[in-house]
């Protein structure tokens, strides 16, 4: 049997089949993946006052649908759903009472088995009580 593959639309290839034996041609499709792509992506930066919870967005799409994760500060291990941080099903990282420990930078990555896409965000403190010299 001989097999072409042709591309067709962006995440399908059309393969088509010639059967010598049986004189006829067969047509299939196959999903072969579409790189992973922000729908919502985290924003450069958030300001928050300490003691509040943050939500910063990371929103993606993909074929097939991409993991989220979350880095903090460089570290190579992703951040875990624990009593500061948890991570929705949307991709969205919460973290919950905001002290200067989490002041930085995070970075959002979405992977599939075709790619892997990642984008930076800082947090920072806002000032409760700050005094302005003039």
């Amino acid at each position: 049997m001989l097999c072409l593959r042709e591309p067709s639309q962006s995440s399908f290839y059309r393969d088509k089949s010639f059967d010598y034996n049986q004189n006829h041609e067969c047509s299939f499709l196959s999903t072969v993946g579409k790189y992973p792509q922000f729908q919502l992506p985290p924003r450069n930066k958030s300001v928050v006052l300490e003691g509040n919870p943050l939500t910063i967005p990371c929103k993606a799409i993909g074929n097939p649908e991409p993991v989220i994760k979350w880095y903090f500060k460089g570290d190579p291990s992703a951040l875990q759903n624990n009593s500061k941080y948890s991570i929705h099903r949307s991709g969205s990282l919460e973290i919950k009472n905001v002290g200067s420990q989490d002041a930085g930078n995070y970075k959002c990555t979405a992977e599939n088995m075709v790619g892997t896409i990642a984008k930076d965000t800082v947090v920072e403190l806002a000032c409760k009580y700050c005094i302005y010299l003039l």
